[in-house]
Parts: C-alpha cells; structure tokens; sequence
C-alpha cells in the first residue's frame, strides 16, 4: 500500500491548468518590472530638478546684494568687479535656471550691451530686469508668487514719483518675454 501511494499519481490536468500559475507569474513579472522602471525613471527626473533648484538657493539673495551694492558704488569695487559678479550669476542662471529666468537673464544682456552707453538706457529697466529675475528665480525655487512691485515699495522711498516709469518698464519686459502675469505690476 506504501507502494502504491507513492506510485500513485494523480490525473493529468488539463492544459489551463497546467499554464494558468506560470502565466500569472510572468505577468506579475511584467506589471512589476513597468513599474519599477516607470518609478525610476521619476526619480532620477527628481533628482536632476533638486540638484537644479540646489545650485539656485542663493542666486536671489545674491542678486539682490549685487544690485544694492550697485547703488553703493565704492572706490574698492569698480564696474569691472559688478561685471564679473554679475557673469558668475548668469552662468549659475544659464546652467541651472529655468527658461524663463534663461530668458530674463538674456534679455537683461542684451539690453546692456545695446545701451549701456546710449542715451536711451533707463535705469528703471535695469531694476526691472533684477526684480524679475529675482521674483522669477524665487518662483521657480519654491512656488511663491511675488509680485515685484512688493520690492519697489520696500525699497525706493520715491515710489510713488517713479510708479509709472518702474510700472511701464516691468510690464513691457512681461509681454516681450511672455512671462507670467503675476509678475505684471498693476
């Protein structure tokens, strides 16, 4: 009788059955290994993007010392010195930024090389340029929508003199650039 039990084999299975336990395994398998890939892929997608925004933290700030220290010239640091300072910013923009901080920063440029030694250069364009970059660079970090007329009241005591000129100028630099509209001044 042990014999037999051992011997003993059971019925054949039909051929479902047989294919059924292997075929959800390979499907598994497949479902598993799509995601798994699909997962990666977003991550390395994250990490290229926090590498960006890490290497960004402290342009805005530095942006910003680099303007009010314009207005401050001293004996020790001449144009040359803001030139070069100004040049590490682009570079860092042009390298990790954003399009639209890209596309700030190139107009920004643009504008100096044609009229830094015009009649036509405005100063007012030139703080706009900063301010946007600024704001844009803030946005892109962290989501926060500054407008930059918060920065003009903060810091010209004149504001109100100059509203329309900074107004005027910020929002041209918005439409040519088609940058979002929370930065438009109203």
């Amino acid at each position: 009788m042990f014999v037999e039990q051992i011997i003993y084999m059971p019925e054949p299975k039909t051929w479902w059955e047989i294919w059924l336990s292997p075929a959800v395994t390979v499907v598994g398998l497949g479902v598993t290994w799509y995601l798994t890939t699909k997962t990666i892929k977003k991550e390395v997608e994250h990490k290229k993007v926090n590498i960006a925004l890490d290497k960004l933290v402290d342009v805005p700030s530095e942006l910003l010392h680099l303007f009010e220290s314009m207005g401050k010239k001293t004996k020790e640091k001449d144009t040359k010195d803001y030139t070069e300072d100004f040049m590490k910013l682009v570079v860092k923009i042009f390298t990790y930024g954003k399009e639209d901080a890209i596309k700030i920063a190139a107009s920004m440029q643009e504008y100096n090389y044609l009229n830094s030694e015009q009649e036509s250069f405005s100063p007012y364009i030139v703080m706009a340029y900063y301010i946007l970059l600024i704001c844009q660079i803030k946005y892109d970090l962290t989501g926060i929508e500054i407008n930059p007329e918060y920065w003009y009241k903060i810091k010209l005591k004149d504001y109100e003199k100059v509203r329309l000129d900074l107004k005027d100028a910020t929002n041209k630099i918005v439409k040519d650039l088609n940058l979002n509209k929370f930065l438009k001044v109203k």
